[in-house]
This record gives structure tokens, sequence and C-alpha cells, in this order.
């Protein structure tokens, strides 16, 4: 997703087009920015319908082998296999939005289909949030306790940064890029709406699926590749009250 802002607020919409300013300096989302202006102009050139979909942070289970695509199916869960592994070392001060696979795939077959879709890019996400209310979602439905160190942008970056530079120079990169704590420290929050009313996006429940990707990564997460072995499946969902938001 390409809607990001260095606060909450205001949310961004489909028409708020790229935060350039702000992603320049991330290559992953500089890339998909060039990439979804190389097809708009291929588009344009060859007359071919053409309809962009970004969806947030995706979660929620899929049916497929494995074989092309185990490390995107550990990458896109890896934040809650390490709630669940508790290997989260602090909670980032940005916040998130999540969207879950089941909801947006047939928002994206529907894009296919809807002639009033073509030409424009549509937003897909649900429950915008910040991080450490995400982990308070996450610990509720899966019973795991969540982190509760809260570190400042400034001094993650600056410890990350460093590490970064000294692993480096011994040959051994640290695996955390300081870019990732940036990004971490911003706000992904977008608005939905168009989504909802051209393509048919509805999301479900959040404890739902939060419950379903814990089960999913319990059940075949030793297909994943997962370094620290699979983790115990969560109790039943009972539609847990949400928790409370206080204070770490």
């Amino acid at each position: 997703d390409l809607q990001v802002s260095a606060s909450s607020s205001p949310v961004r919409t489909d028409a708020d087009g790229h935060a350039s300013h702000v992603i320049g300096s991330w290559p992953y989302y500089d890339s998909k920015q060039k990439a979804e202006q190389v097809a708009v102009e291929m588009s344009s050139a060859s007359k071919t319908p053409l309809v962009i979909i970004r969806p947030t942070s995706i979660l929620g289970p899929t049916h497929h082998d494995f074989q092309t695509c185990r490390s995107l199916e550990y990458y896109r869960h890896k934040g809650i296999y390490k709630h669940l592994t508790r290997r989260v070392p602090y909670v980032p001060a940005g916040g998130l939005s999540l969207v879950d696979v089941r909801d947006l795939a047939p928002a994206v077959l529907s894009a296919m289909h809807s002639k009033e879709a073509e030409g424009r890019g549509f937003c897909l996400g649900a429950n915008n949030m910040p991080i450490i209310d995400f982990f308070r979602h996450l610990e509720t439905v899966s019973g795991v306790p969540r982190c509760r160190t809260w570190v400042p942008y400034v001094l993650g970056w600056s410890v990350i940064a460093a590490l970064h530079k000294v692993t480096s120079a011994l040959g051994k990169p640290y695996h955390v890029d300081p870019v990732l704590v940036e990004m971490a420290n911003h706000y992904w929050y977008v608005d939905a709406t168009s989504a909802e009313r051209v393509l048919g996006f509805r999301a479900r429940p959040l404890p739902e699926t939060l419950h379903d990707t814990c089960a999913y990564i319990a059940a075949d997460g030793h297909r994943m590749g997962l370094p620290y072995g699979v983790p115990p499946p969560p109790s039943p969902l009972t539609q847990p009250r949400p928790p409370a938001m206080s204070k770490l």
C-alpha cells in the first residue's frame, strides 16, 4: 500500500495519490509507485483497461501447496508469528491497517468485471489502529501475552542503524534494516469507502481474522519454514470483547 503518513490523521483515500515525499527513500514502496506509473502509461498507450488494487497488510488463511509462495506466506504473517513465539522486541509508535485475504479476493474479482472501476485505484483495508492496539487484540485472541516494551522512534532507529552499520562492517549485516523501523513508526491508515461502494468490499470482524490466522500458522506453519518452530493453536473463537485501550 502506498497510502502512508507521518501522522494518524487525516486518513488517506483513493484520491490522495501516492505519498511520494514519504516513500521515496523506501526501496520496496518506491518501486511499487514506479510500477504503477508504468502500468498506467502502458494502459493508456494500448487502450487496455486498468484497475489498481492497493491492499493494506494482508492476513488470513489461504489454500495452496506452498510450492511457489512459501516465503510470501511467512513474510505476510511474520508479525503475528513473532508475537506467538514471544519474539517481538518492542512496540513501535506507528499505526497499521489490515485486510483479510478472504475479503480481498472477492473485491479483486469484482474489479476485473466492473466498468465503473476501470481507470481507478482502490484502497482496500480495514481496522485502522495503532500498533499497540493490534497487539492488544492479538493477545486477547491468541492467549499469548503481548510485548509491553515501547521504544521512541529516535531511540529505536538509532540503535538499529548502529547495529546495522557495525554488523555490515563485520560482514554479517543485522537482519533488521533501519528503513523497517521508519515504516513501523508511520501510519498506514486508509479509507476503503470507494471499494465498498464500487467493488462490494466488506471486511469481516477483526477477531475472526486474527484467530483464523493464528490457527493457520499453527496448522500449516511447518510448510512456511518457520525458524522458531510452530506455535500451538489458539482456543476456539468466542467473539471476545475488544480489549480496553489503555497505556502500556
